[in-house]
Formats: structure tokens, sequence, C-alpha cells
């Protein structure tokens, strides 16, 4: 049975399952930060492709730290949000049936595949048109793709996108298509199938097919979503706190010592600023849903996830090759990106939406 939304963009009751507006709204504000936080993971800069040669910058200075600490640290909790919230969505309305699972199969052909295949292509495209345009520009990846052969070319559209971002997409539909052995592993054994996947994630060193962090997360949300926990965290203010604190640490052991522990004690980061975010946003977050600007960027938040990349990268090396590589205007260019690339993605989203709207719902899956 397909998701619906009310004319606001808001998640809504469908007949078999219940789900309130708040917790809509809850989900809708979380689909957005983290894209914001992926577009910041995305906007670093201590290695910089440049023609003739591929700079890179220490990490061992305060803009080098700033950078990992933020990127490898803080904003380590986006994707586990996003598959969190992929899971709970896509098994709260499922029915046991397997009409259901080919109704859910049907929804997301137009709603993730044909998106996938639009926006890899588009990525191709453009950065083989930024090379033979511009051939004296500073954007490496273009020449790179003009020499591929064909399998090459197809692993860069289909396997390895230029839009990288879209690994996420990419682990998501294979997910989806083992969605019924992760019903029936969470419905006959509970939370012996959360405790698997989590130790799986947490003791993994190396990423498979699909990564264990999609395969974690992915289930953590399926399992909110058929089992249906209640619990409340009191005080979330002290697991932001230690989110903030063990993100620290782990980024100077990582970075600074090789330590192997740092892996780990990202891993808990992460548990504790989802827990931290979560209960938090009551507190702190909820009123931004009242705002204009919210529901401006919130209604675009899919565009702004496929659009940002790789234009984020072109306007990186372009601006780098204007004002020269140093750590000053490496900081203020990591900051500076993502202030630039989401206001101009909802401006073109905006205008796609306004100008062409069937070929708009086309590339967004009718989000």
């Amino acid at each position: 049975m397909a998701e619906t939304y009310n004319k606001d963009g808001f998640y809504v009751e469908e007949k078999s399952f219940s789900i309130s507006e708040h917790l809509s709204k809850k989900i809708k504000f979380f689909i957005l930060f983290t894209i914001i936080l992926v577009i910041f993971r995305h906007s670093t800069n201590l290695r910089i492709p440049l023609i003739p040669l591929t700079y890179t910058l220490p990490i061992n200075d305060l803009n080098g730290f700033l950078q990992k600490f933020i990127t490898h640290g803080l904003v380590m909790i986006s994707t586990p949000m996003l598959f969190i919230i992929s899971g709970y969505l896509f098994f709260i309305s499922l029915q046991p049936s397997q009409n259901s699972f080919l109704s859910k199969y049907q929804r997301r052909f137009f709603t993730l595949l044909l998106p996938y295949v639009f926006w890899c292509v588009w990525g191709f495209i453009l950065m083989l048109l930024c090379g033979y345009l511009f051939p004296h520009k500073p954007f490496p990846l273009s020449e790179t793709i003009a020499s591929l052969s064909t399998l090459g070319i197809i692993d860069k559209i289909f396997i390895r996108p230029v839009p990288y971002q879209f690994w996420f997409i990419r682990n998501l539909m294979a997910l989806i298509l083992f969605s019924p052995l992760i019903y029936l592993g969470i419905k006959k054994l509970r939370a012996i199938t959360l405790t698997v996947v989590l130790l799986g994630w947490f003791l993994a060193k190396y990423p498979f097919i699909i990564s264990m962090k999609s395969i974690c997360f992915f289930v953590l949300g399926a399992y909110f979503a058929l089992e249906k926990p209640r619990f409340v965290i009191k005080k979330p203010d002290l697991f932001l706190i230690i989110w903030v604190l063990l993100a620290l640490v782990g980024t100077y052991l990582e970075f600074y010592h090789r330590h192997w522990i740092a892996l780990y004690i990202i891993k808990f980061s992460i548990i504790a600023g989802l827990i931290g975010i979560w209960f938090g946003y009551d507190r702190y977050a909820d009123k931004m849903l009242h705002q204009r600007w919210f529901f401006t960027f919130s209604k675009f938040s899919f565009f702004i996830f496929a659009f940002h990349e790789p234009v984020l990268s072109l306007f990186k090396n372009y601006i780098y090759a204007l004002i020269g590589v140093t750590p000053l205007t490496s900081f203020i260019l990591f900051i500076a990106s993502p202030l630039f690339i989401i206001p101009f993605a909802t401006f073109v989203a905006f205008v796609l939406s306004g100008c062409v709207r069937p070929f708009y719902n086309f590339i967004v899956g009718g989000r």
C-alpha cells in the first residue's frame, strides 16, 4: 500500500496504519537535517584534484582537525538516520502478504529506481560536458571519464556513479529487495535479529557489497515500525554531550595516532548522537517547523540531495582555481560550499517544479 502525504507534504495516515502528524513533521525535519549534514560531509576539501596537480592539505593543523572532526565525527550520524527513517517508512504500512510487498516494489520502482538512473546519467553527462566545454578548467574527473572503456562507463554510471551520494539509494534498493527476509527475521526472532545486525555493524571493519551500516540501521528502522518499542530519554542533553565528546576523542585518536579504538569510539558517538538528536528534537527543533524557510527547503529535500553532487565538487574546484589553495581558503570554502549549494539547489528545484512540473515529479520520484 503506497504512502500518502497531505497538502503540506507531510506523511499522513493510511487505512492500515496510523502515524501522528507530530511524528510526520519530525521525520520531515530529520530528512532535511541529515541531508544538510551529508552536504557538509561532502564539502570537505583537504585533497584537491586540480589540473595538473593534486593538492593534499595537512590534517594536523587547525583546519584539518576541524574538517575531520565535523565530517568524520559529528556528521557520521547522517546516513544511519536516513536508513532508520527509510526502514521505518517502508515497514510501517506493510501488510504480511505478497500483494503488499509487490505494491511496495512497484512504488519504489518510481520513487527510487527511475530517479537513480536519471541522476546517475545526468552526473556522468555533466562531467563529460565540462571536460569538452572547458578543457583548460580544473575538472580532472572529466578527463578520467573521457578515457573510460564501455564497461568502465557502465560502472561509472550505474555502480559507482559520479553523483556518489547515490550509493545510499543503491544500497536502499538492495535492502528493499530483501525486505521479506528482514520482515521474517524481526517477526520470528525479534530482538535477536536486531542484536545480530547491531553487533555486525559495530564489529565490522571493512565494507561488504551492502555495507553493514546500511543493513544495521535499515533493520533498526524496520524493528521500530514492526515491534513499536516505547521508550523515552528524559535527558537528551547528556547524550548530545557524549556525542560531541566521543566524536572529538575519536577524531583525535584516528587522525593523530591512527589508534584502532578510534573506529569504535566513533561508532559509540553515532549511537549517542542518534539518541540525543531524536529525543532532543522536541526541546530544540520543533519551533523550526513553523518557520517559512524550513518549509521551503524541506519541500525540496530529495532534489537538494540528488543535485548537490557533482555540482558541489565542480564549485569547489573552480573556486580553488581562482583563489588558490591554503589552509585558510580551505576552511572558508568548507563552510561556504554548503551555504552556496543548498540555496542554489532549492532555487533550481523551485524553477523546475513551477515550469516543468511533470519532469520535476519524474526526477524526484513524485515527492
